[in-house]
Parts: C-alpha cells; structure tokens; sequence
C-alpha cells in the first residue's frame, strides 16, 4: 500500500522509489493534475456562435417574411444580407448541429440541439432559446447578444474583470484575486512539455501503447511517448496548476477573442478550485483509471460550459465574428488533432465534450448546485458521463470476470 506501481520504478530498483518532495502536477492527457484548456474545444464556442447566430438569423428572417410577404405566394427569394452575414456555416442545422448534437455522447441532451443550446446560453446573458433576440432583436447587433467590438484593456485589467464575469455566470465566489500569464506558442510549448515529462515516461508510454496496440487501439509501431507530447504541445491554449496556482494562456500578439474563451475557462478552474478544490487524484494509477477521467470530465465540463456562457454574454459580434471567420491557430490544431489516431482524439476530447453533456444534464435537473456536489461526488465511472442518468456516486463499477488463461 502507498507504493508505486512496479512500472514506475527505475530499471534495476529493488524497492520504490524515494517520494517526492512535493505532489507532483498533472495533465489532463497523461493523467496530470493540471487543468487544461485545448485549441480545438475552442470550436464548441465557435460553433455554438454560429448555431445560434443561424438560429436567430432565421428568427429574424421569418419575422420580416411576415411583415412584408404575408400576403405573397411562395417564390425563391434574392439573396439576403442576413443569410449571408455568417457565410457557408454549414447551411443549417446539420453541420453546425454535428458538433453540439455529438456532445454527450449517449446523454439525451447529445441527441437535442435545441436542449444543449439552451444550457449552453442558458444564464449567458444570451436569453437562451426561448428567447433569440434578448432585447426585442431589432437590429443586427442583436444577433449574437453582443454589442460595440471590445475594448483592449490591459492584461491585469482583462483578467480581473473576466474573473468578476465568471463569479456570476458560476454563481461562485474567489477567496483571493488569481494572476495570469501570457506566454508565446513556443514558450507554452516549452512549460507544456516540462509538464508533460513530470508525470509520463518513455517506460510509462512504452507499456500503454502495448496495451494500446494488443487491443487494436493504435496502430502498431505506433511512438506513444511522442504522439502525446505532440498532441498536447500543439492543442493546449492555457492551463491551471492547482499546487502552484500557475494559470497560464497563449497569447502570441495580444490578448483576442480566442485568448479571452479560453481565460475564462482557466479562471473558472481557478474558482472552482478556490471555492470547491478540485478532485483530481495525486498520482496515476491504472485500476482508477476510468473513474479518474470521469471526474476530470466533470472539471473540465464545467469549466466549457462556464466559458461558452460568458462568450455569448460578454463577447461583441464583432469578436464573435472574427472568431467565426477562422483562426489559422484553430485550423492547424484540428488538423493536428485529426492526424492523431482516433483512440487517442477521442480520449483527449472525452473530458470536454462528454463532461459538458453530463455538466449540462446536472444543471438542467439541479442547477449549479447540482454541479457542486458532483465536485464531491463524482461519477464512479466514464459511462455514467455518458449516460447522466446512470450517474450514481455510490455505485461500483462492475469488475470483469477472470477470461482465464488465453494460452
């Protein structure tokens, strides 16, 4: 008991090894203790942004049918300024709706666009579905719920007020002011990968991926050590460090729209962590595997559902827009993500994309404070995140019996 797994001890070691002087820190892909924003759920706000603007757009353009056309039989109309105002977006609920519809995998809210949108505006300042225009709609600038395009503060400026925007969309509450620093790419890089080797070695990656690859997970060969440090180096926009309270965003010119999403999301980290501690395990450990990424699914849905709201409230439309028109920074992280084998795609999404279908379910049924106590309590296992409704703190997930000997 207390010691180490045997694959953690250095060749040739007879006992464990010495402890460490401090808890070591973690991440979110190799099972770190650190919590972690990616570049590519970056486009959950992206595409919410364009799902909802197209859903107003549409509200908008049925309203004005109705006050000119009424009477009119039906006829192809020109083309109109509103439906052109967000471009090819996917040309209506299905590929916009691809993203939203697939967040929370088996959940009933994953196969609900209009139950997921309204969590995710829901409390955003954004009125929710119910209510596409907030303030009447009357104009163009009503379309996303922002208004006149942001005005550059300084970063200390921008980190405390995001921090008073995020006490209210949380509905929590910070003991002490939180700091944050804004490192280039390769700067990030470089603290991504000092991160990453604290935690995950070349042994480590070598007896996973022959696991990984007997199960057919990756493909054979496959350098398991390199792919994750590639993936996370290239997809991590900013992260939290509990132990240290180091909160770190990519910024490479200035603080944007896309730098400001994802300080909102690590500043909710920092909050919950002040006001709730953030249950993330000490150390790795391969038969609590399951149920660990199923409590960072709750911390990091939290922490998406959290940053989607204050875009839609607090980001003009000209931010939104901007965003919307791509980044090449999001572009090439997708396209880095989908070069990656798809195990190891779909298990970095995991805490994101299916926490926040499972944050979403909790909030519907009990609001933050149901969102709370999963910080307390949290799902025994992954497929009670993916089915909210089996979600049961106490219960065991099942033990497999014994294959016996395959020979």
């Amino acid at each position: 008991m207390g010691q180490n797994p045997y694959w953690m001890k250095e060749p040739g070691s007879t006992g464990p090894p010495p402890p460490p002087p401090e808890p070591p820190k973690r991440f979110a892909g190799s099972g770190v203790k650190v919590a972690v924003a990616l570049l590519a759920v970056a486009l959950i706000a992206v595409s919410a942004f364009a799902f909802v603007g197209y859903r107003r757009t549409n509200d908008l353009q049925d309203r004005l049918d109705e006050q000119e056309g009424a009477q009119s039989n039906e006829q192809d109309d020109p083309a109109n300024p509103l439906d052109d105002l967000l471009g090819d977006l996917g040309g209506g609920e299905g590929d916009l709706g691809d993203l939203l519809g697939d967040l929370g995998g088996g959940s009933d809210l994953g196969g609900s666009n209009s139950e997921l949108l309204e969590c995710l505006t829901s409390g955003s300042g954004g009125g929710g579905l119910g209510d596409l225009f907030g303030g009447g709609g009357e104009g163009l600038e009503d379309l996303f719920g922002g208004g006149s395009p942001t005005k550059q503060q300084s970063p200390r400026k921008l980190v405390g007020s995001i921090s008073k925007q995020v006490e209210r969309i949380r509905e929590l509450r910070y003991d002490k002011p939180v700091d944050a620093n804004f490192l280039t790419k390769a700067q990030l890089e470089k603290r991504v990968g000092e991160l990453f080797l604290e935690d995950y070695s070349r042994r480590d990656a070598d007896l996973e991926g022959r696991v990984l690859e007997a199960l057919g997970a990756i493909p054979r060969q496959t350098d398991l050590f390199s792919t994750r440090k590639k993936v996370l180096e290239g997809q991590v926009a900013g992260f939290y460090v509990p132990e240290t309270e180091e909160l770190v965003v990519l910024a490479e010119d200035q603080v944007g729209p896309l730098e400001q999403v994802t300080l909102a999301h690590e500043l909710e980290h920092a909050l919950a962590e002040q006001a709730l501690d953030l249950p993330l395990p000490e150390r790795s450990d391969p038969e609590t595997a399951d149920s660990d990424l199923a409590t960072l699914a709750v911390v990091e849905g939290d922490a998406t559902l959290t940053m989607q709201r204050w875009s839609l409230a607090h980001l003009s439309l000209t931010d939104q827009l901007s965003m919307l028109s791509g980044s090449p920074q999001l572009q090439q992280s997708q396209e880095d993500l989908e070069a990656m084998p798809h195990f190891i795609q779909q298990q970095l999404q995991f805490p994101y994309l299916d926490g926040l279908g499972f944050v979403c379910a909790l909030q519907r049924d009990g609001g933050w404070p149901a969102v709370d106590k999963a910080y307390d309590e949290p799902p025994a296992s992954s497929d009670q995140v993916l089915f909210p409704e089996r979600y049961d703190s106490n219960a065991d997930p099942l033990d497999p019996e014994d294959t016996g000997d395959p020979g």
